[in-house]
């Protein structure tokens, strides 16, 4: 194993713990070498440790430098470790890229379907603007029939269009 990224090497770090009691940081750079073929500077072994011991899956002893894997740490291996929580995470972040776009294809959705409402409430009104107009035309037609015998009665007049 050439250069591993840091969520594996973190994960041997525990799980080399986890297998052997405590452990010198020397010690623990040799034998991860010597063992598993992974290669660590001291100073990223110090970060790393200082990691694990801020995750509070390794604990340290007094007199420094001496780790021993805490009850946290174990229970975060058999769990899958940082790469389980990796790939947890990145399915996730998947879930809700893909809750996002459905929200935005919904979104997009909902505002075709409020342009075409807004599109047929214009053309509803044009249809019954001119119903109306229509219908008035029709209404004033039908009472000039009615009243045109009334006023010819009244008024004695001959209209041009009769005879």
């Amino acid at each position: 194993m050439d250069e591993l990224s840091k969520v594996k090497k973190l994960d041997a770090i525990l799980n080399f713990l986890n297998d052997n009691l405590w452990h010198p940081l020397g010690t623990i750079q040799t034998e991860l070498e010597a063992k598993e073929n992974i290669h660590f500077t001291l100073d990223e072994l110090r970060i790393a440790m200082r990691k694990l011991k801020d995750d509070k899956y390794v604990d340290e002893a007094e007199r420094g430098s001496i780790f021993i894997i805490s009850w946290n740490g174990s229970l975060f291996i058999e769990l899958g470790g940082y790469e389980s929580l990796v790939l947890r995470n990145k399915s996730e972040l998947e879930l809700l890229q893909n809750e996002k776009d459905a929200f935005q294809s919904d979104r997009m959705h909902q505002k075709s379907v409020s342009d075409t409402m807004v599109l047929n409430a214009d053309k509803l009104n044009s249809l019954t603007f001119w119903l109306a107009i229509g219908s008035g035309a029709l209404a004033l037609i039908e009472l000039s029939k009615i009243l045109m015998p009334a006023f010819q009665y009244y008024c004695h007049c001959q209209f041009l269009w009769q005879k």
